[in-house]
């Protein structure tokens, strides 16, 4: 089973080296994924198709729910395998919108990923950029060297390193 707070999923296999024979796979041409909210539906609801050597599909736009995803592996003379079998994908309802703007706003574009330990929160790396000036928001959650570190929108964020949902996302704004 997997859980996401977004409309938005990666599901990944391993595939299929052998035919239901034993005889060896030559002609492996792609692998259709399917999801739908019942056993029954999955079949007749197909989400789109991936293919070789590609073994990994995004589910986009997916409502909050329990969603059951399958494949079918498709050779190139259009024979499909069985259904895989079934992974649960859970999606919760999006998070809150964010607290109000805080009235300052990003003066450096770089985006880092913050912790907070025992001794305090500290910079992690840099996970993306923000252009200047998009609002900051609530109060400062670090200040280093006299920059304050403030939250900023994720919307706002272009990420070159990907975060987990719960990660705090600073930028430096006055």
């Amino acid at each position: 089973m997997m859980n996401v707070l977004a409309a938005l999923a990666v599901i990944s296999w391993t595939a299929p080296t052998h035919n239901t024979d034993g005889s060896v796979l030559t002609n492996l041409e792609s692998h259709v994924v399917y999801c739908a909210t019942t056993f029954a539906a999955i079949e007749s609801s197909p989400r789109g198709e991936v293919m070789m050597p590609e073994q990994s599909f995004t589910l986009p736009d997916l409502s909050a729910g329990t969603w059951l995803c399958a494949a079918k592996a498709r050779t190139s003379a259009d024979v499909y395998s069985a259904l895989s079998q079934t992974v649960t994908v859970v999606v919760e309802a999006p998070p809150p919108p964010p607290p109000p703007p805080s009235g300052v706003v990003t003066v450096m574009s770089t985006v880092m990923e913050l912790r907070v330990g025992k001794n305090g929160p500290w910079l992690v790396r840099k996970v993306g950029t923000v252009p200047l000036g998009v609002s900051c928001i609530g109060d400062p959650l670090m200040v280093v060297t006299g920059a304050d570190w403030y939250a900023v929108p994720r919307s706002a964020v272009t990420f070159t390193k990907s975060v987990s949902t719960s990660a705090k996302i600073v930028a430096r704004c006055n």
